[in-house]
C-alpha cells in the first residue's frame, strides 16, 4: 500500500503495535489517528481505520517509526497503544 498519504496522520494502535514488533499478528487493516475535525471519508474508501483523537492528546507519544519496506513513518510510540 502507498503510504505517502499518511503523512499528517499517526499510525495507531494495532498497526502501531505491529510496526514496533511487539505484535505476531499480521495487519488486516491499518488504523490511524486523525484529529476530530479530519474529513476521513478519503481514508475510509482505501479500507483504513479511522480513530478520532482529541486535539490536545492528538500529537503525544509521536515516534518514527520504520515499515517492513524501509519506509519511515509517524506513528504513537510503544506506550500509547498499550
Amino acid at each position: 500500500m502507498d503510504l505517502h498519504f499518511l503523512y499528517s496522520l499517526f499510525l495507531s494502535y494495532e498497526t502501531a503495535l505491529y510496526l514496533h514488533g511487539m505484535s505476531d499478528r499480521e495487519l488486516f487493516y491499518i488504523t490511524v489517528a486523525v484529529p476530530k475535525v479530519y474529513n476521513v471519508e478519503h481514508l475510509e474508501e482505501k479500507g483504513i481505520h479511522v480513530s478520532y483523537i482529541k486535539d490536545e492528546w492528538y500529537e503525544v507519544g509521536i515516534s518514527k517509526i520504520q515499515t517492513n519496506m524501509g519506509n519511515t513513518v509517524h506513528g504513537y510510540d510503544r506506550e500509547r497503544p498499550l
